[in-house]
């Protein structure tokens, strides 16, 4: 399935990538992880792995909202975030650039599935939107549908699941193996 988001959505100064655009980027990207293994038989991806040796990313962990609402974020180039204490009061703390902070509860409330997800989207932004830094805090903020999100979300997606190998599983399920 293609789709195009056009309307009424934030750039920040993103050119459009297409759908199959963003599906080749994650094909370049496995490729260059572990020997390509994850495109030659359908596998889960090692998103930890993946995360520290391939994005050569840091991973943390803090609350990084009073209400959940934040499950991760990355840091594009050195900065101050926002966390909240159990007792729900604010504190500033530094992070390096190349961070991802997921929040500490991802475990408890959402499914592996999601916090895997996350993990991704947070190493999409860090691929794509490194010339974002400073420009954009919590770009996800109150709308869904910018272009920085839209971007993050397809190529997670597609590094999740790659189009090739999603067709592989398909051919597997209808032979019968």
């Amino acid at each position: 399935m293609r789709f195009m988001v056009t309307a009424n959505v934030p750039t920040y100064g993103l050119k459009y990538k297409p759908y199959d655009e963003m599906e080749n980027d994650a094909i370049k990207i496995l490729r260059g992880f572990e020997g390509g293994k994850f495109l030659k038989v359908p596998q889960a991806l090692d998103v930890d792995s993946f995360v520290e040796f391939y994005m050569n990313a840091t991973i943390d962990y803090a609350r990084l909202s009073q209400d959940g609402s934040i499950l991760g974020l990355s840091t594009l180039a050195q900065t101050s975030v926002t966390v909240f204490s159990e007792d729900g009061s604010a504190q500033s703390r530094s992070y390096p650039e190349n961070t991802i902070l997921l929040d500490v509860d991802i475990y408890l409330h959402s499914s592996s599935a999601r916090s895997r997800f996350t993990f991704m989207h947070e190493c999409a932004h860090l691929h794509y939107h490194k010339n974002l830094a400073g420009a954009v805090q919590y770009c996800n903020k109150g709308n869904q549908r910018n272009r920085c999100e839209v971007q993050a979300n397809c190529l997670a997606a597609a590094l999740l699941m790659p189009e090739p190998m999603v067709h592989c599983a398909f051919d597997n399920e209808l032979k019968g193996k």
